[in-house]
């Protein structure tokens, strides 16, 4: 079996220090890692990032990782609106990268 993707890190603000299978006991016997607080210079030439923040957390990372990864899959909805506006009219305060969400591209696997 080919395997292609390699978890280099995981990061977490509260459980940092703890294992993954720790906090998930689901993933014990198939990923051996540990949860790090964030630290943007382990990241630097990796091909792809997933963040998974609360709503508002996520713009605050974005724009730290873009210049220094391939690529960054957002999970929250930082950057599912393509305007400031409407992102202060749903998420009741203004986003602080409105720069980037034209570039950003939502997709709904599910539909």
């Amino acid at each position: 079996m080919r395997n292609d993707v390699a978890i280099e890190y995981a990061f977490a603000g509260s459980s940092a220090g703890k294992s993954l299978a720790a906090i998930y006991p689901i993933f014990s016997k198939q990923v051996d890692i540990s949860l790090e607080e964030f630290d943007i210079t382990k990241v630097k030439g990796l091909d792809l990032v997933f963040v998974a923040l609360p709503s508002g957390e996520a713009m605050k990372i974005v724009p730290q990782l873009l210049p220094t990864v391939g690529h960054v899959i957002d999970l929250s909805g930082d950057f599912r609106l393509h305007s400031g506006e409407l992102y202060k009219q749903y998420y009741r305060h203004e986003h602080i990268a409105p720069h980037l969400l034209q570039e950003a591209i939502y997709g709904l696997p599910e539909l």
